[in-house]
């Protein structure tokens, strides 16, 4: 959509150059506390969804969350997420009321020899799409050496709810104490729907 999705620097998070020779403005996120904590976004789902950003890993942790939107219920009914997770892997689920699909890189075609998140200090364009027909889609330019690659996975049962998520962040998982933290960098982060 066109609306704008305010977000707050916490924990140390701290503004950087963009990196990419764009001029750009990012965010370094520390892997120790530093996250941005978004304001209320919220989904017609019946719509399909899109989340795209660009991402620099500086140390790697498993899993590290990079986008984590939950509607703050006591279940994890209402959950979607992009997280680095297994060395070399990425993740993309969506949990609605309806169905829960989570698009792991590990097990979906192509497999590549590189980390779907680039090397350390790398820095890798993501769009994540999940369509109104069910269907998970990831896709990653690395700009450091041009791979593309999409993963795509079905089977999401589609729901026509419009979803609030209270607890979205940058940067980290919220729904409990472990946080699992993202060490690198962030940019351009755009939410669509």
């Amino acid at each position: 959509s066109n609306a704008r999705t305010d977000a707050t620097l916490a924990g140390g998070a701290a503004w950087i150059g963009g990196g990419t020779g764009s001029g750009e403005i990012g965010v370094a996120l520390n892997g120790d506390g530093a996250f941005l904590d978004i304001d209320n976004v919220a989904w017609s789902m019946s719509r399909g969804m899109s989340i795209a950003f660009w991402a620099r890993i500086q140390q790697r942790t498993d899993p590290a969350f990079i986008v984590f939107l939950f509607d703050g219920g006591m279940s994890n009914d209402n959950m979607i997420y992009v997280a680095s997770r297994g060395g070399p892997h990425g993740d993309f689920t969506v949990n609605n009321a309806a169905s829960h699909s989570s698009l792991q890189t590990a097990d979906a075609n192509p497999q590549i020899a590189d980390y779907v998140f680039g090397d350390l200090g790398e820095w890798c364009h993501v769009t994540c799409v999940a369509s109104s027909t069910g269907t998970l889609t990831l896709h990653r330019y690395n700009a450091a050496n041009g791979d593309r690659h999409t993963w795509t996975k079905t089977g999401l049962a589609p729901n026509s709810n419009t979803i609030s998520y209270y607890s979205a962040s940058l940067g980290r998982h919220d729904y409990n104490d472990n946080k699992y933290p993202l060490h690198g960098d962030l940019r351009d982060v755009r939410f669509y729907e």
